[in-house]
């Protein structure tokens, strides 16, 4: 037995010794670990007291060890009350770990963020303590601070942005858009369009292009489109956006980036720009054509109206010649849509009541139609400036555009307004007082590809039709230093509006009498390059009772003029042709005759004029205008009036 229990203490003892060295190991592994832990660790008991703790913990703190022994978890952690570290430990307790930030303050005072990790430890002797490991964080946690300031200050900038921002993913959805986006595509809330596609508010005709757009994006590019898009409510704009890829921190693309501004507006103001620049190249061209028409015109219609007089009203040629007349007058509207578009075609202004010119011409471009006018007018409707002729030829070329807009008959609505227009309306006039006059039909419409072409020169859908009525229309309009829009939609009808600056005398102008045949007495000196013009106004003016004088040029006129006041005989007026290619015209003889004789009577007449003379003749000395092509009636009118005013 003895030898037996000799031989089991043997094993015994060597067991002791491995498993002395093991804890050996262990102990040493252990406060190696726990004194070269970078973060902070602490044992700490029930009570709150810390019981052990790192160099880790010690470093970030700032007390002694000594000093560390007397602390509690309170003296570290002041912004805790007593209530709230004790429903800490409780909840180790009850779940043997837990994880939490709070802030520390080190010996200096300094306050620092820290994440902490606390778990439950029990010893084999049933002593229990808490091990806590925390990690100073104030770094992150500034970063984290300043990450969400900087996120906040760009989510205000993006809000605050007044053009549209948005964000869209590779598949065409949208994921982010700012108010003013919202706004642009009138949408309530992101809600509303989040998630959802964007293309549906790309009309057909753009959604290539902004396809492209996104494809060049999402391959690394960027670039600029324009392009129309229709809001969810219907609304139509044009549009320019700018994009840029957006990448995440790997570099990778994940959204289209894009700032959208609406250039609706700036659009429409180059357009009229354009429209502006292609009426005055054609003006240059119109200008020429209408003088030397006009003159041509002038010998016609002259000689007409003299052999009309030579016979009776029951001689055959007498309707003939009638007839000849009147197509001698439709050529002189011709001429008249010709010289709107060159600088010659200034208005004559006199203050009127627009309602007058509108009903009578209306009611004249519907004769034989069985389309009819509603009239909508006001009476106090303010009064207007305008060239009452030139304002007549508007409302019959709009009157007879919507009249063959509806073949099968129907009724145009004019209506007229007094309106105050404010810069923030944006049009392309002054604030102030308008008449705001609006042409409706309910006819074919006018389909969006050539509604933008409908004011431009010699542009029609029409079989029949020069291409110059609403060219024409326009030019009046502008230089009345007004505006007119349309709107229209196909199967729907079409709008026109004018608006017209309105008077501010406020005070009309008399109608004019009946022409009448006005004869007189007196010496005239007439003054045109032209043999034929020349020669019928000698003849006209001679069958009225004149003894007249004629000359080629202003050089030759100053000389008959100056002799005739010499030999006791004088001018009781003078003819003047404004435009002599390579002479002397009539603004230039002017000046020269007028200091002759200060009070001359002259007249400036021409059927073309490249600047103000015709409109504000008598700002350069003249006493009126004859515009070409007359009739032997106006020029008596003008003459003879002229001479009794003045003798």
């Amino acid at each position: 037995m003895a030898k037996d229990n000799v031989k089991i203490k043997k094993p015994l003892k060597k067991e002791k010794q491995k498993a002395g060295d093991k804890l050996g190991e262990a102990e040493l592994l252990y406060h190696t670990l726990f004194k070269q832990f970078p973060d902070g660790v602490l044992i700490i008991d029930t009570k709150g007291n810390f019981v052990e703790f790192n160099e880790a913990a010690h470093r970030q703190l700032g007390y002694s060890r000594e000093e560390f022994k007397r602390l509690r978890i309170s003296d570290i952690d002041p912004f805790q009350s007593p209530e709230k570290i004790q429903a800490g430990i409780k909840t180790v307790l009850d779940k043997g770990s837990a994880e939490f930030e709070v802030k520390h303050r080190t010996k200096g005072g300094e306050i620092r963020d820290v994440h902490v990790i606390a778990r439950l430890m029990v010893f084999p002797s049933g002593r229990t303590v808490f091990h806590a490991i925390w990690r100073d964080i104030t770094q992150w946690k500034q970063t984290e601070d300043a990450l969400r300031a900087s996120e906040n200050f760009l989510q205000t900038i993006i809000e605050t942005e007044p053009e549209c921002v948005k964000l869209i993913s590779p598949d065409g959805r949208l994921l982010m858009m700012n108010r003013a986006g919202l706004a642009m595509i009138e949408a309530d809330s992101l809600d509303q369009v989040k998630g959802k596609s964007v293309y549906p508010l790309v009309p057909p005709e753009y959604r290539d292009g902004f396809k492209t757009l996104a494809e060049t994006v999402f391959q690394g590019g960027h670039g600029t489109l324009e392009f129309e898009m229709v809001g969810i409510k219907g609304r139509r704009l044009r549009l320019e956006t700018h994009a840029v890829p957006l990448r995440n921190e790997k570099n990778e693309i994940i959204a289209l980036l894009a700032i959208t501004r609406d250039i609706t507006e700036r659009k429409k103001l180059e357009e009229e720009l354009i429209k502006a620049q292609k009426l005055e190249s054609v003006g240059l061209l119109a200008g020429g054509i209408a003088h030397d028409f006009n003159n041509l015109l002038t010998a016609i219609l002259g000689n007409i109206n003299l052999a009309k007089m030579y016979l009776s009203a029951e001689d055959k040629a007498f309707a003939r010649l009638a007839e000849a007349e009147h197509a001698s007058l439709r050529a002189k509207d011709l001429t008249r849509q010709l010289l709107t578009f060159s600088k010659g075609g200034a208005p004559v202004k006199t203050t009127a009541s627009i309602q007058e010119v509108i009903k009578e011409s209306a009611s004249f471009a519907l004769r034989g139609s069985d389309v009819q006018c509603e009239f909508l007018i006001p009476d106090d409707l303010w009064p207007v400036e305008v060239d009452a002729g030139q304002m007549s030829q508007v409302i019959n070329s709009l009157i007879i555009n919507a009249d063959q807009a509806m073949p099968e008959g129907g009724t145009i609505r004019i209506e007229c307004r007094n309106v105050n227009l404010r810069q923030q309306d944006f049009l392309p006039l002054q604030e102030g007082k308008y008449i705001k006059i609006s042409i409706e039909d309910h006819g074919i419409g006018i389909s969006q590809e050539h509604l933008s072409k409908i004011f431009d020169p010699y542009f029609t859908t029409k079989q029949k039709g020069s291409g110059l009525g609403l060219a024409t229309t326009y030019s009046i309009i502008k230089k009345h230093d007004g505006h007119i829009t349309v709107e229209s939609e196909l199967g729907v009808g079409t709008t026109f509006h004018i608006y017209l600056p309105a008077s501010e005398t406020g005070r009309l102008a008399k109608k004019a009498e009946e022409e009448t045949l006005l004869t007189g007495t007196g010496r005239i000196l007439v003054m045109d390059d032209e043999d034929a013009v020349r020669a019928v106004a000698v003849e006209m003016l001679k069958h009225l009772g004149y003894e007249v004088e004629a000359a080629r040029d202003g050089a030759e006129a100053i000389i008959l003029y100056s002799k005739a006041k010499e030999s006791g005989r004088p001018f009781h007026a003078v003819i003047m042709d404004l435009t002599v290619p390579g002479g002397m015209g009539g603004e230039e003889t002017i000046k020269m005759l007028l200091k002759i004789d200060p009070g001359i009577n002259a007249f400036v007449s021409s059927g073309y004029s490249n600047d103000e003379v015709m409109s504000d003749y008598k700002k350069f000395g003249f006493r009126g205008v004859i515009v070409k092509p007359y009739r032997i009636a106006e020029l008596g009118e003008a003459i003879g009036t002229a001479i009794k005013l003045h003798s």
